[in-house]
């Protein structure tokens, strides 16, 4: 039993809660089946993609040692479109001053999008990633065509951004940033699955 309010509730004697039923006990077994992601898509499969990426001019013993290495952390590549992690490290915060809550007029899109918006909106609220709300705050959302056809559904954020505090960072010259890599012999990237 559980109390979703933040007020004590009284239950009166003699209140039937619930009828208790036997039941029987199954043994867990642990799975030896390899990590999938969503889409059924195993991590070794990522993994040997990766691996075809990589130069020909490799060792024999570079590419094992690469090998190991990425599967050895194989569980933080994404298996699949909504398979996306999140950090409970540092909360992210939008500094508004005393800005008042943006509320944007909805637009009417292409009655041709209205489905593919529908669908990846279900598909987020399903992965838990958005939720259902109600709030002074509101945003349209854009379908944005990807190089593939695949439309990526996107919020317009450029009124919020225009009330928001510019905290100021100052960045280096690319010139300087690429004079201090020029002993460096491997490099990398890391590329987000989509951004929320």
């Amino acid at each position: 039993m559980v109390n979703t309010t933040a007020e004590p509730q009284m239950i009166p004697s003699g209140t039937c809660l619930d009828n208790q039923q036997p039941v029987d006990v199954m043994e867990t077994t642990v799975s030896t089946q390899p990590l999938t992601g969503v889409d059924g898509a195993p991590a070794t499969d990522v993994v040997s993609t990766l691996m075809e990426e990589f130069p020909d001019d490799m060792t024999s013993d570079q590419r094992q040692q690469v090998q190991d290495l990425l599967c050895r952390y194989d569980d933080v590549f994404s298996l699949s479109t909504f398979d996306m992690g999140r950090t409970s490290l540092v909360e992210h915060t939008i500094d508004i001053g005393s800005q008042r809550p943006i509320g944007q007029g909805l637009c009417r899109h292409p009655s041709a999008y209205l489905e593919t918006i529908d669908k990846q909106v279900d598909k987020l609220i399903q992965s838990n990633f958005v939720e259902p709300a109600a709030s002074a705050w509101a945003s349209n959302v854009v379908l944005v065509r990807k190089k593939d056809g695949y439309h990526r559904l996107c919020v317009d954020y450029r009124a919020v951004s225009e009330a928001t505090y510019k905290d100021t960072y100052p960045l280096p010259h690319s010139d300087t940033c690429f004079s201090s890599m020029n002993a460096a012999a491997w490099f990398t990237m890391l590329d987000l699955r989509s951004s929320l």
